[in-house]
């Protein structure tokens, strides 16, 4: 009876290694496929730049002779926004009455660049 019994005490001790050996297999792959699931939703933000509006920094510069609201558009604006929207906003911006403006006279300039600073 010794004997069945040593026999059943290691028979039971493997089941249990056995056991928790495949729990933690089990938690080890679902830890992994977790952070891979829940880094890929992280990181998506900083993978898409375009998405998110940068906020614009403002900053005045002095016209030049031979400046125009074009041409000044084409300098600072976002590669995402038209010339056109852009010149509309310098115009809201600077409460413009029209798209004339002449050497010397300063204009503030939203900047989504930082290069420009």
């Amino acid at each position: 009876m010794n004997e069945k019994r040593q026999y059943y005490m290691k028979r039971r001790r493997a089941e249990v290694i056995t056991h928790r050996i495949l729990l933690s297999i089990v938690a080890f792959a679902m830890v992994v496929s977790c952070t891979f699931v829940f880094s890929g939703f992280m990181t998506s933000a900083h993978d898409t730049p375009g998405s998110i509006p940068a906020k614009p920094s403002y900053i005045s510069i002095q016209i030049q002779s031979g400046d125009s609201l074009w041409s000044i558009a084409e300098t600072y604006k976002p590669a995402d926004q038209s010339t056109d929207e852009y010149i509309d906003e310098l115009i809201t911006l600077n409460g413009l009455n029209s798209d004339d403006i002449h050497a010397d006279q300063f204009l503030s300039i939203a900047c989504y660049d930082t290069s420009f600073m």
